[in-house]
């Protein structure tokens, strides 16, 4: 095989002769060249790729001798049905679809994925900044060298590529195409010049690992390893959170017998991407090293279900909480979702243990939340119970303490209802003027005449006696009639406010009774909410 074929099996998951497509390739291919469609048929084209390049890995593990071989085709069929789905969501974004199934599939589509790439949103803002630096001849040129490339006519394409370059030194679009036309004409020398001239003017870090991708593919290619692993490292440092970069890496390393960097590299593709879970299991260039990629799996496995079994515990240990708090009648149900965590636990495969540690974290603060709801409840019907009792109580008082009330009222009542009349007036006014005149024809009559002076001192006394009875009856009468009753009926208070201490002090003893009872209930409540809440916090 020549360079051309070398740079395009750098990986592959299941590896084919120089120049033969498959049909996810002529699929890529044929939406490149339609402007990036979303029909069904393109998607449904991906999905059967994918899903065979998965089977095919299955039935590798089926034909081999490995320990784990029955769960890792587990896993494998388990990801193969979940990423058919994932492309099913995805075709709407038909580029990212289509760029991370490139990824998956291999280096077979890395060209075709390059001429997705610069249609992406970003990528897509920074071509039309740099086209807009060029005059319209110049961009007539770019123009031309793309249509010129997708219809494979590569002399053309170079000439129009070159000729927008000299109006532009810094397209890094244009020197990755004329990277893959130096791939197809087997310019191993030319093709390196551009992907690193593409490199160097990239202006993200994505960009930038593309080109070093394609740099390190063309080390390979050209039997250069050392610098195809340097390239590719390069890569993962300007990308690190694309999964494809580390793979690629691993795989180099692997071809280099660099057997500890490759597990690594290989580690951080799957923790980044768990879908090259399945690529690692499908993919023979991990074939020289398959007993080491089996203990990885296996360790990863391990971690995966130790954290899965650490989430269950810590939901089983919270709902022994809830029980303990007697509220699971209030939230029933949550021990079914536990039961159900379980048994996908039990499955055993490292996908399942995945699955269930953000459902079950999700479950479980749901749990705490309904829980703490169920206690506001209760906390807010012992706060009603103690509202109530103090409202009975303080009714209760009330209504000893106007008992008290009403008996003085009645007193002042009787009081005020007693007026005087001017009977009383008229007779101290009638004994003041008779006596006054009894007195001066007293003095008057001359003493000889002794039966006068005796008339006029009885009239005056008489006249006396009228007047003392009219100053004394206001009083005497107000007496009777009003503060006599009126004592009486305040002797009546005594009694009453004896009544009311009693009934208050009843009252006040039934009150602290029921009141300890409820905050006896309202301490260990109070701490339950605040416990799950702070449990919540800690999920």
């Amino acid at each position: 095989m020549g360079f051309r074929d070398d740079f395009i099996n750098g990986y592959w998951l299941t590896p084919v002769g120089p120049r033969q497509r498959t049909f996810a390739q002529w699929s890529l291919e044929n939406t490149v060249e339609s402007g990036l469609r979303a029909n069904q048929k393109q998607v449904a084209l991906l999905r059967e790729q994918l899903s065979s390049a998965f089977r095919a890995g299955i039935d590798r593990l089926a034909d081999g001798q490995l320990q784990s071989a029955k769960l890792l085709q587990r896993e494998i069929q388990y990801q193969t049905d979940n990423l058919i789905n994932a492309i099913d969501r995805g075709s709407t974004d038909v580029v990212d679809a289509l760029q991370r199934t490139c990824d998956y599939l291999g280096g077979q589509l890395c060209e075709v994925r390059w001429a997705i790439d610069r249609q992406t949103q970003v990528s897509g803002r920074i071509l039309q900044v740099l086209l807009s630096s060029l005059d319209n001849s110049s961009r007539q040129y770019w123009e031309q060298g793309v249509k010129c490339y997708e219809t494979s006519e590569h002399l053309m394409a170079k000439e129009r590529f070159n000729r927008a370059l000299d109006a532009n030194r810094t397209n890094y679009f244009a020197y990755q195409y004329l990277g893959f036309i130096a791939v197809h004409d087997e310019n191993s020398q030319e093709a390196i010049n551009n992907f690193d001239l593409a490199r160097k003017f990239a202006d993200s870090g994505h960009s930038r690992a593309l080109a070093l991708s394609h740099l390190a593919r063309s080390y390979q290619a050209a039997g250069d390893l050392r610098k195809a692993i340097q390239s590719s490292t390069a890569a993962t440092e300007a990308a690190p959170e694309r999964a494809r970069f580390w793979y690629e890496t691993a795989v180099y390393r692997v071809r280099a017998s660099n057997a500890e960097e490759a597990i690594l590299n290989l580690r951080q593709a799957i923790s980044t991407d768990w879908t090259y879970w399945s690529v690692s299991i499908s993919d023979a260039n991990l074939d020289p090293l398959r007993n080491r990629v089996e203990r990885l799996l296996a360790d990863m496995r391990e971690e995966q279900r130790v954290l899965a079994r650490q989430r269950l515990d810590h939901f089983v240990g919270t709902l022994k909480i809830l029980r303990e708090m007697q509220i699971m009648a209030d939230i029933a149900g949550w021990e079914k979702r536990l039961e159900q965590f379980e048994s996908s636990y039990r499955t055993g495969t490292v996908f399942a243990f995945r699955d269930l540690v953000e459902p079950a974290r999700d479950v479980e603060r749901q749990a705490l939340e309904a829980a703490v709801v169920a206690l506001d409840q209760r906390i807010n019907t012992l706060h009603k119970a103690l509202t109530k009792a103090q409202a009975d109580c303080s009714r209760e008082l009330s209504q000893a303490f106007s008992r008290v009330q009403e008996i003085e009222n009645r007193a002042s009542s009787v009081e005020k209802s007693y007026s005087s009349s001017g009977f009383a007036g008229c007779l101290a006014v009638i004994g003041g003027i008779v006596a006054a005149w009894c007195f001066v024809g007293f003095n008057a009559v001359p003493a000889f005449d002794s039966a006068d002076r005796h008339n006029y001192a009885v009239g005056g006394m008489v006249a006396f006696v009228i007047l003392i009875i009219g100053l004394g009856w206001k009083p005497m009468m107000k007496l009777l009639n009003a503060d006599l009753p009126a004592r009486n009926i305040r002797s009546e208070i005594p009694g009453a406010k004896q009544a009311y201490e009693r009934i208050k002090a009843d009252s006040e003893s039934r009150l602290g009774v029921e009141k300890a009872g409820i905050d006896r209930e309202l301490g260990p409540l109070t701490q339950y909410k605040e416990q799950c809440r702070a449990r919540s916090t800690s999920v």
